[in-house]
């Protein structure tokens, strides 16, 4: 498919959109519509992106904040205007799958059909509706990127996060299931306290709170 092989971040991205009206039929919380997906041959990171308008203005600013500072040398999709149209803006090299070629946008492809499997048990078993899928999809990619585990031969194998950055280190936080119940200690500007309550807070746990380059800014949403 490729003339080169991948290796280093930002070498090679596929992109694609999930349609709702092919996924849960509704617009997610915060009125989103769509879910863009990009993933990174190299490091194998994958992200679901909910977006709002599925438009070049939207695209390229959600595609710029995920690059963060970090290069992206190509992307790969089907010939969606808005793909292309961001690209152009951002400097990147666009190539365009070949229509009629099921196989030639295949992999994104397969990444999707897991995240919807994934968000769809994630969302029965904390008993969500499917409008929740906006906080349930972002959640499930961000633990995904930064899960590592052992091969076959018994290796330690960098997670997706590890290998964007060339880093060994721990991303940080805690893995925590998405609906999880949470003690928490609410923002002082949002929740003021009476003078015998206690100071923590019950909340049910939401995702990650996200800056550009997929880094984790130490807040969790709840």
């Amino acid at each position: 498919m490729y003339r080169l092989k991948p290796r280093s971040r930002g070498d090679m991205l596929s992109m694609d959109t999930i349609l709702q009206k092919d996924w849960f039929r509704e617009k997610g919380v915060g009125k989103y519509r769509d879910c863009m997906t990009v993933y990174d041959h190299a490091t194998k990171s994958f992200q679901a992106i909910p977006l709002k308008e599925r438009d070049s203005g939207t695209t390229t600013l959600e595609l710029d904040y995920l690059r963060g500072d970090l290069t992206i040398k190509r992307v790969h999709s089907d010939q969606a205007g808005e793909f292309i149209k961001a690209c152009r803006r951002l400097g990147i090299v666009h190539e365009k799958s070949t229509p009629g070629h099921s196989d030639a946008n295949a992999i994104i492809e397969q990444q999707n059909g897991e995240l919807e499997a994934d968000v769809r048990v994630m969302m029965f078993d904390g008993g969500f509706p499917n409008c929740w899928w906006t906080y349930a999809a972002p959640c499930r990619c961000f633990l995904r990127n930064r899960t590592t585990f052992t091969n076959t031969e018994g290796h330690f194998v960098r997670s997706a996060w590890q290998m964007q950055y060339d880093t060994d280190d721990h991303w940080g936080g805690h893995a925590i299931p998405f609906g999880a119940g949470v003690w928490y200690y609410p923002s002082p500007t949002k929740w003021t306290h009476e003078k015998w309550q206690p100071r923590l807070c019950f909340g049910i746990f939401l995702g990650y709170s996200v800056l550009p380059g997929d880094l984790w800014s130490g807040d969790y949403l709840v």
